[in-house]
């Protein structure tokens, strides 16, 4: 049976079951299908994230690596995660007295909707310094990994992938459709903040079509560069990407089973 028919039999199931509970039951069966449900979310996130590990095709001395600096990120984040924790508890009670006055059709006093606001600028800053502990991560990450396999992680090997599609159709258009249609294509690019004008865009792609397939297989490369900016994340929305993606919760565990089984593969 796959996942997805997996996540639609399992609800189904414990639905017709429930029809019949008392009201005690009910409230005992959804609770169960809701912890069902979360721990099989779970699950496929974590095997989606393995999938993401696997296709950076690491070798074992890169996973011992990567194990030491999502190590130390996470002992770095740890005491904010508590803290986090620390606010939560004291704002649970504050928002089940809110919930309360709502339930009684009345507006939250002044005073509680402060204490509420003032734990959540707490929350708000704690998310702050966490995203700044775990970015600084990133340069450490540059010095593991190869530069393919940072593309991979920051999106930037999609973007290039976008590009030669890109260049391909505006080499493969008839003149007369790219005279029409090209400079409206490359206008609306110029509107993705990639510092390119929608001139420049225009050039780059009579360059590409004026090369012969001999010449493209050569310098296509030089022209799909130029036009990469389109597409690729800024720098610093790469390194962010990258260091938050090590940074998943189960990253660690995940490092630490791929190096135990490519330790003891025959």
């Amino acid at each position: 049976m796959t996942i997805e028919r997996l996540f639609i039999s399992v609800p189904l199931m414990v639905a017709a079951a429930l029809l019949s509970m008392p009201g005690a039951g009910l409230c005992q069966g959804v609770e169960e299908l809701e912890q069902i449900g979360a721990r099989l979310d779970s699950l496929v996130d974590e095997m989606q994230l393995v999938e993401e590990v696997n296709g950076l095709q690491l070798s074992a001395a890169e996973v011992a690596g990567l194990i030491e600096i999502v190590d130390d990120v996470q002992a770095a984040v740890a005491p904010i995660i508590t803290s986090r924790v620390q606010v939560l508890v004291k704002l649970e009670p504050l928002m089940r007295q809110r919930r309360a006055a709502l339930i009684a059709d009345q507006q939250p006093t002044d005073e509680l909707m402060g204490q509420i606001d003032a734990l959540e600028g707490e929350l708000n800053d704690l998310d702050v310094t966490n995203d700044e502990t775990v970015v600084a991560s990133a340069p450490r990450y540059r010095d593991v990994l190869t530069d393919a396999q940072v593309s991979l992680v920051t999106g930037e090997e999609d973007a290039r992938r976008q590009v030669v599609m890109l260049v391909e159709v505006m080499r493969d258009m008839p003149a007369e459709k790219f005279n029409r249609e090209a400079p409206g294509y490359a206008a609306r690019l110029e509107n993705l903040d990639a510092d390119l004008s929608a001139r420049q865009i225009l050039d780059l792609f009579a360059a590409a079509r004026n090369l012969s397939p001999e010449e493209y297989q050569q310098q296509g490369h030089e022209i799909t560069a130029g036009l990469l900016a389109i597409y690729a994340p800024p720098p610093e929305m790469a390194a962010s990407m990258m260091a938050h993606f090590f940074a998943h919760p189960r990253m660690l565990d995940i490092l630490k089973e791929k190096l135990t089984a490519m330790t003891n593969a025959p």
